[in-house]
């Protein structure tokens, strides 16, 4: 797997916002017909049913508050969804027509129920896709169905199709006396769908539409940054790149575009890691061997990895070295002492060290001299025994590259990472690669590192709900929350859905990819579309609760009020909390949150990268409890005047953030931090 080979493609795949359907909001971006309930201020309830779980991890992954419920709570409220699979009396169907005749706002694909209400069926055909988004994306369809179309009934006041397919209506807005029907002319949680493959964007549309309030998020996702692939503009304005990893925890950055003829060409890292840190965010130096950097390519070409068949190892984009020879390996250790030791990094992500498989024999590695003097046979007539030797050299070399990383100037201080290929799905794929996870698992906890596990491409067209597998898994691999998975956001063969993951689809993989370990790894800030990664927060916060007086959550996350901005005033469990704006960072746990309108009784806490245990706030202080890795990042909106690291003064970097407030560099493990502020 070479995840940036399809880059080019996924740039033009990599849409702006998808809001939804043609005219599924009225002008000026507001829900349609206002009704006698007003905005919710609670979650928005799921009828309790069969296939409520399905409807509630969509809705969740959107960011929004969502919940499942009983039909009392539904009807008490402004809106709710009643799914297709739901069990309704007569004296339910009763129930639902008096409320949404007095202004209640319904979603549902329930053919029963919206026929009571006069949505009517019209004549069927047979959809194979649709279309989607404001650049009229197209979504295939795993399977072509036939659909009964809807159409308006007499009762109605007013209809509006909102979604067509050859001339069929298959999703409509419908005005029954005061209220409103999303209809929908089929179930898309039925057979085992997960919500996104027949509308990519219909848990977005449908958050929209019903004004579900705000969620919690969880901004610990890490993104993977190459600067050759962004746009020219982009690549000469560091500011601008780390303006747009908004809520991100870290950004890894490849750490191999230097060491050219003109140092002209050589990427700005110190730039770049400046600009990060103003934010709050971590800056991890990306390596990827075997490819070290062109100039080793160009100066040693009997360091160059050779194929199967003989020929330089350059596969896609990475011009591969020969590593297992030791004169080799030296020169490259020299390339990435320079890169790691002449910038501030707060990590090192050592990502990808395997060998190329044998799909294509010109391409399968690795054939230097070096490497088959030290297999000592022939890898034609012992091909297994090869491919243990590949296993053995890929444990043996990331083992030595973490090391190696360990003893430099600093290097103690580094947050280790490893990126591997998992063999959960795919085991016969990890094999080829030389990809053993357990073994490799070993050599992270020797070296204290993490690990990240990524998917193999054979795989990346089967459903986003894959990584729960992968998910099960971690506890056992490493401490918790040491584990965690890396999602590629690339163009796939199948192109199902959509050429690739996006809104629905994107949303959903990174809620089940975060579920166990509170972390994702996103590739990459080029390919993700900037709609989605304004979605990542909410998505790894999609299995937190959202309860009626607050939140329920196995990891921090951020809690924003209904009220929005205008609430700065909140306690948590009955204590005064450091927040601002409508928007506070929450411990794990359950907790009960009560928002008030007013100013902040102290100073806020804006961002955070360590993991939050607990906080408290006065007139000029706030202090917290966190556990970080790396060296962490707190982001307050007074100007500090004394910042105190377990009871002792510590002088700390402080850095006006462009976002506003000033951003505090803490160490790493775990501590208690006081920071006193200018009134």
């Amino acid at each position: 797997m070479i995840r940036l080979a399809g880059l080019a493609l996924a740039l033009v795949v990599a849409a702006s916002l998808l809001v939804g359907w043609r005219c599924f909001l009225q002008d000026g971006g507001e829900p349609g017909p206002s009704t006698t309930f007003g905005p919710p201020t609670t979650p928005v309830i799921i009828l309790s049913a069969p296939d409520a779980g399905d409807w509630l991890l969509l809705q969740r992954a959107t960011g929004a508050a969502f919940r499942v419920g009983k039909l009392d709570e539904l009807l008490a409220r402004p809106t709710g969804i009643v799914p297709a699979g739901a069990t309704l009396t007569s004296a339910d169907h009763q129930m639902i027509h008096r409320w949404v005749d007095s202004g209640g706002r319904l979603v549902s694909a329930h053919r029963d129920l919206l026929a009571g209400l006069g949505v009517e069926r019209a004549g069927v055909v047979t959809v194979g896709g649709v279309t989607f988004g404001p650049v009229s994306e197209r979504a295939t369809w795993p399977v072509p169905a036939d659909v009964a179309g809807l159409r308006k009934g007499r009762i109605l006041k007013s209809w509006a199709p909102l979604l067509t397919e050859q001339g069929a209506v298959l999703a409509a807005e419908a005005v029954l006396g005061k209220g409103s029907i999303l209809a929908f002319a089929f179930d898309p949680v039925a057979d085992s769908l997960a919500g996104y493959e027949l509308i990519p964007d219909l848990g977005r549309t449908v958050a929209a539409w019903t004004g579900a309030p705000p969620g919690p998020q969880r901004e610990a996702a890490e993104v993977y940054v190459d600067p050759g692939s962004l746009s020219p503009e982009l690549k000469k304005d560091p500011d601008a790149v780390a303006a747009s990893l908004d809520g991100v925890r870290a950004a890894h950055i490849a750490a191999w575009h230097f060491g050219f003829r003109d140092p002209a060409n050589d990427y700005d890292y110190t730039g770049l890691i400046k600009a990060l840190h103003a934010r709050g965010i971590a800056a991890y130096a990306w390596l990827e061997p075997p490819y070290v950097n062109l100039l080793l390519w160009e100066d040693h070409p009997e360091c160059r990895e050779k194929t199967a068949t003989g020929r330089d190892a350059q596969v896609d984009w990475r011009a591969l070295i020969a590593l297992e020879d030791e004169r080799c390996f030296a020169l490259a250790w020299e390339q990435w002492t320079n890169v790691l030791t002449a910038h501030d990094w707060d990590g090192v992500n050592v990502a990808e060290l395997y060998f190329e498989p044998a799909i294509h024999r010109e391409n399968f590695t690795p054939f230097h001299p070096s490497a088959l003097k030290r297999f000592a046979g022939n890898p034609d007539a012992a091909p297994e025994q090869f491919l243990d030797f590949r296993i053995d050299l890929a444990v043996e070399l990331n083992s030595r590259m973490l090391a190696g990383v360990r003893a430099l100037p600093g290097g103690a201080d580094f947050d280790l990472q490893m990126t591997i290929i998992d063999d959960t799905i795919d085991p016969v794929h990890a094999r080829a690669v030389g990809s053993d996870v357990s073994r490799l698992a070993v050599v992270a906890r020797d070296h204290g590192a993490s690990l990240q596990l990524e998917d193999p491409y054979t795989t990346w067209a089967s459903s986003p709900l894959r990584y729960e597998k992968i998910s099960s898994r971690l506890a056992s691999l490493l401490p918790a929350g040491q584990a965690f998975i890396d999602i590629n956001i690339v163009p796939r063969e199948a192109g199902l859905p959509t050429a690739a993951a996006t809104a629905g689809e994107f949303e959903l993989a990174v809620a089940a990819a975060s579920r166990a370990s509170g972390r994702v790894a996103v590739f990459s800030v080029s390919t993700v579309a900037a709609s989605d990664r304004g979605q990542l927060a909410g998505a790894m916060a999609a299995t937190a609760d959202t309860l009626d007086t607050g939140l329920r959550s196995s990891f921090a996350v951020v809690a924003r009020s209904p009220g929005g901005a205008a609430d700065g005033l909140l306690k948590v469990d009955g204590s005064q909390w450091p927040a601002a704006a409508g928007r506070a960072i929450i411990p794990g746990g359950e907790h009960r949150l009560d928002w008030a309108p007013g100013a902040p009784v102290g100073p806020a806490l804006l961002r955070f990268t360590g993991e939050l245990g607990s906080a408290s706030v006065e007139a000029s202080a706030l202090q917290a409890e966190y556990f970080s890795r790396s060296r962490a990042y707190l982001v307050v909106d007074r100007a500090p005047r004394r910042v105190t690291v377990d009871g002792v003064e510590t002088a700390v970097a402080v850095i006006s953030n462009p976002d506003g407030g000033y951003t505090l560099r803490l160490p790493s493990g775990l501590h208690t931090v006081r920071v006193e502020t200018v009134p």
